[in-house]
């Protein structure tokens, strides 16, 4: 599990050369600025060959109290679902919470299940 924190800065062309599965490059620059400027950051699960299996966008929101953290996407790959990537992330989540003294996170949770992912 890797955070986009932990890992050399990218460029917005690498970051999405990554995460192509967007498949609008104009889309995902606006979301990943929009998310960057939020304090937001991403989990990303990756695969043997390094190629992203799962992601995890988070906020840590700190204009209510008590602070706490958001997620904005859990995405899993079609062909990785039911194997515990979901919780994985979910768990990488709860470690940087409790580092961060946060007690909650919330989530607006959807079935939608996209073709591309």
């Amino acid at each position: 599990m890797l955070s986009s924190s932990d890992l050399n800065p990218l460029s917005i062309d690498e970051s999405y050369r990554l995460a192509s599965w967007w498949g609008n490059e104009e889309l995902f620059t606006w979301y990943y600025n929009i998310l960057k400027s939020l304090s937001g950051d991403v989990l990303v699960a990756v695969d043997d060959n390094d190629d992203i299996i799962g992601e995890l966008d988070y906020v840590i929101e700190d204009t209510f109290n008590p602070k706490h953290i958001h997620i904005y996407w859990l995405l899993i790959n079609k062909s990785h679902r039911r194997k515990g990537i979901a919780k994985s992330l979910i768990n990488e989540l709860k470690d940087i919470a409790l580092h961060n003294h946060i007690k909650s996170i919330l989530v607006e949770a959807e079935d939608e299940r996209s073709d591309f992912l």
